[in-house]
């Protein structure tokens, strides 16, 4: 209820905006002395069925390791930063916001 009210406070505030500060914009009239072209694109279709291969950067010089070790402490009261500890009773439920239509409906 506090997200949606935070929502709405929000979105009401950016209907009262009315004009917006570009920065670094040239004065009208003036034109960039300096132009540059990209490359001509040379597919057009699907970008799934691109068949440009792109170069693999370089490794890097030295390697990472490939073996490290990682220290793990044996209780929870051990590790500084942990949040306050949670009853038995606490029941969690999270729902991925790709799929919150199927679950709450196209119209909630």
């Amino acid at each position: 209820m506090a997200f949606q009210s935070l929502f709405l406070c929000i979105l009401s505030s950016l209907a009262a905006v009315r004009a917006v500060t570009v920065y670094s914009q040239q004065p009208l009239g003036q034109t960039e002395t300096q132009t540059s072209t990209a490359d001509a694109a040379s597919y057009t279709g699907y970008q799934a069925y691109n068949p440009t291969t792109l170069n693999p950067p370089a490794l890097p010089s030295p390697l990472p390791a490939n073996q490290f070790g990682i220290q793990l402490q044996s209780s929870a009261q051990a590790v500084n930063g942990l949040s306050i500890p949670s009853g038995g009773s606490l029941f969690g439920l999270s729902i991925e916001t790709s799929v919150i239509n199927q679950f709450l409906g196209v119209n909630s």
